[in-house]
């Protein structure tokens, strides 16, 4: 994470950022010159890749559940088919495995 963030008592504008490192979070102080702007300009240009990835994704993901849409309610509609042909055939359902039925011997 980085951000600009003014001091207390003045109005200037100084450059930190946060990152992590071995499992402890590090903060690097660079301060308003111009190594602060480079690194201010790359952060920028890193978050802007990654919201354009994100986007990307997102939109793939939308892509992706729109096709399978069908396709669960063909699913559902092959369960229905397939319960009843099972029902039909003279199969009872015991902890959640069909199994025929017994006939008892009269």
């Amino acid at each position: 994470m980085s951000a600009w963030q003014g001091r207390r008592h003045t109005q200037h504008l100084y450059y930190a950022r946060r990152s992590y490192q071995d499992g402890r979070r590090r903060y690097e102080y660079l301060g308003r010159g111009p190594d602060a702007l480079l690194a201010a300009e790359a952060a920028a240009q890193r978050w802007a890749e990654q919201q354009a990835a994100w986007q990307t994704a997102r939109g793939e993901r939308q892509q992706l559940s729109a096709t399978s849409e069908p396709l669960a309610a063909l699913e559902d509609g092959l369960d229905v088919l397939t319960k009843a042909v099972l029902f039909a055939s003279g199969c009872r359902r015991f902890d959640g495995h069909w199994r025929p039925k017994r006939h008892a011997n009269t």
